[in-house]
């Protein structure tokens, strides 16, 4: 068994290791979030704080299953092939989380689709799948304990569920390309910078959760044996979904900042989107700040159209400030 280290208790410890990392960077972006946008809606705010405080208790169980194989069974190959209660614990929070993001993402899509249901049902769907597979699949791996058993035993389980995650997440980025692309014509080139550089975002954010997702599976039912590669993969799959919900909310700065705004006079508004996408109830031009190549926009948006706004702009605050992003 000691031939087995690298690819057991080895791999196990180099994904709570990377898995630490993200959790740092999630601890940092929560941080930021609450800095830069203490007057978000407050489901957006709520929302944040539930993903920290799963995130923590995931980091928490990742390292609790090291410090059960490496500390208190150092030396004991034969606790290498049974499931600590841990292990379970991480894929249930892994698919709450999974579900949270993917409701995000829903509302995205829902909004900018001109309020039509039938993606984001699917979506919805999916992630709902996703969930009840993974508590299977947590109710099974406490059933049969080992590692052997569990690998034979939960294929069609945990093919389903992660199948399901999976393609929820491709339906998310075709449908948020598709709906981004869509406006970006109709829009300054300016304005299709900023879109260019979401839609680069949201098809990476979707392209690795998926990559992770079929490097689960395959390690997960490789003939390989003794193998906790899996494990270490999977530790990674909650850190990817919180992160690109995190990193979609925060870029808003970036673009607001590199669009020449001044978040300290907050100014009137940065135009993110044009009238095909919200309807202005009045529109007028004023002076660019002295650094700025092009005018700013500044739109006055009706209490009706106020959602669509922000699913691309950030409502700063009531008096209608607009900032970019996707809130």
């Amino acid at each position: 068994m000691d031939n087995n280290l690298d690819r057991t208790v080895g791999a196990l410890l180099i994904g709570a290791l990377v898995t630490a990392v993200g959790y740092g960077v999630t601890t940092t972006q929560s941080y930021m979030y609450s800095s830069l946008f203490p007057k978000d809606p407050g489901f957006i705010r709520w929302t944040v704080w539930t993903l920290f405080a799963l995130d923590t208790v995931h980091i928490a169980c990742s390292w609790h299953m090291v410090y059960h194989y490496l500390v208190r069974n150092f030396n004991n190959n034969s606790a290498l092939e049974e499931a600590v209660w841990s292990f379970s614990a991480t894929i249930v929070v892994t698919a709450v989380i999974t579900v949270i993001v993917h409701c995000f993402y829903a509302r995205r899509i829902f909004i900018l689709g001109r309020r039509k249901w039938y993606i984001p049902s699917i979506v919805l769907a999916l992630s709902l799948l996703r969930l009840v597979f993974g508590l299977l699949a947590s109710a099974q791996i406490i059933r049969y304990k080992t590692y052997h058993v569990i690998q034979h035993k939960t294929v069609e389980t945990v093919v389903i569920g992660l199948g399901a995650g999976t393609v929820a997440d491709c339906i998310i980025t075709a449908s948020l390309v598709y709906l981004l692309r869509a406006h970006k014509s109709q829009m300054s080139p300016s304005l299709n910078t900023i879109l260019a550089r979401i839609t680069y975002w949201t098809v990476n954010n979707g392209l690795l959760t998926c990559i992770v997702e079929v490097a689960f599976l395959v390690t997960q039912f490789s003939p390989i044996e003794p193998n906790m590669v899996f494990i270490a993969l999977h530790f990674l799959l909650s850190k990817l979904y919180a992160n690109s919900l995190l990193a979609t909310l925060n870029s808003r700065e970036v673009h607001r900042s590199g669009h020449g705004v001044d978040t300290a006079e907050q100014h009137s508004a940065m135009v993110m989107a044009g009238t095909s996408i919200f309807r202005a109830s009045s529109m007028r031009f004023s002076a660019a700040p002295p650094e700025a190549e092009e005018p700013v926009v500044v739109f006055t948006v009706s209490p009706k159209d106020d959602e669509v706004a922000a699913t691309i702009l950030h409502i700063e605050s009531a008096g209608g400030v607009l900032a970019t992003g996707a809130a």
